[in-house]
């Protein structure tokens, strides 16, 4: 081979080595980390890769646009002041979704209070959570729908007992016609002449029926306001009772958890057709700055703050599945003493004085309910 040949191959090797070395280095910095990758993004690789907060669940998993609200978020490694924010794609917006407070169970459970917006973008959104330096998210584990309307509450007609030995009973006005097999009863249908009466009874709601007056003047009723009449009868250590005046008022009555439908992966509350049931109930004689006698009083043996009343339940029978009776425990009566013992006792809030007062009332769906 002459020399010039050999200085050819010698060049050609050269520049081969040169363009390849130049690939492996221009291969070398594109895969290099890029300093404008987006700082959300390296928050959450880096917490997923310490695996220090773990976000893994949310009940409810769904909510409807214009709706406040409380989820319980399940996972791991939360710390007291741990806080939980709403996330689309990975961006937070609190216009759509706030959370308006993030309360610390424990280490596995949050409660954050969140508002979604009218507005809200719907679809999956990222729950997020710091808990000190630490972070997690829990991607698309939570849904908010499109806002549906809430069927109406049900509306309904309370049916009182005009009799005297029921000692609270109706007014004795708009009285129930024959037909109905309710005949003679007071009837409390709801818009007639002033009453509000419903039974609250889709998901989400109190499962309570409740009656009362309107706080209006309705000019198209002989008798304004409507209400209830009540004889108070204290119980003497005998079992005997000594009358304590009587009034007639008008009133706010609710039966408590008369048809409480599932909500959220609760189970409902209801009472059963064909069956009896005991349930609290509550009612004021009075509203407004001249309350009556009692100002409230309760069928509720311990209220809700924890004071023991010493008073009874009354008993709810579901006849249909659109009508309910409730009325107060039968007293019971010695055969040889004859002492009675009292099984209809209410608490006077005004005086903390039990009082025997039987009572009986049946409540009507305007629909029927199910189940």
């Amino acid at each position: 081979m002459t020399s010039n040949r050999r200085a050819f191959l010698a060049v050609q090797l050269a520049t081969r080595w040169v363009f390849a070395s130049s690939s492996v280095l221009l291969l070398a910095c594109v895969s290099e980390p890029s300093s404008s990758v987006s700082p959300t993004l390296d928050a959450a690789l880096s917490a997923r890769a310490t695996n220090e907060v773990v976000v893994s669940a949310a009940a409810p998993d769904s909510a409807s646009r214009d709706t406040t609200l409380d989820v319980t978020i399940s996972g791991s490694g939360f710390a007291s002041g741990a806080a939980a924010k709403w996330a689309l794609a990975g961006v937070t917006d609190p216009a759509q979704v706030r959370t308006n407070s993030t309360r610390y169970v424990n280490s596995r459970t949050l409660v954050a209070n969140i508002t979604i917006s009218a507005t809200a973008t719907t679809g999956k959104w990222d729950i997020m959570v710091t808990s000190g330096s630490k972070g997690g998210i829990g991607t698309e584990l939570f849904t908010v729908k499109v806002t549906g309307q809430a069927p109406p509450e049900p509306t309904s007609t309370f049916l009182m007992s005009n009799s005297a030995s029921h000692l609270l009973r109706g007014d004795g006005l708009y009285l129930e016609g024959a037909t109905s097999g309710y005949s003679g009863m007071s009837r409390y249908r709801d818009s007639e002449c002033g009453v509000q009466s419903l039974i609250y009874a889709n998901p989400g709601s109190r499962g309570d029926a409740v009656m009362g007056s309107a706080e209006v003047i309705s000019r198209q009723c002989p008798s304004y306001p409507r209400g209830i009449r009540l004889t108070f009868a204290l119980i003497n250590g005998d079992g005997s009772t000594t009358s304590d005046g009587s009034e007639a008022v008008r009133t706010f009555m609710n039966v408590q958890v008369l048809q409480k439908a599932a909500a959220y992966g609760n189970p409902a509350v209801y009472v059963p057709v064909g069956a009896t049931e005991l349930r609290d109930m509550i009612f004021n004689d009075g509203s407004g700055p001249k309350y009556g006698k009692c100002a409230g009083l309760r069928f509720r043996p311990v209220l809700a703050d924890g004071t023991v009343t010493g008073s009874d339940q009354v008993r709810v029978t579901r006849t249909a599945s659109d009508t309910w009776v409730v009325q107060t425990q039968a007293d019971e009566t010695d055969p040889v003493t004859l002492r009675v013992t009292h099984h209809d006792k209410v608490w006077c809030q005004n005086n903390g004085k039990l009082y025997h007062m039987p009572t009986y009332f049946v409540v009507k769906s305007a629909v029927p309910l199910l189940p």
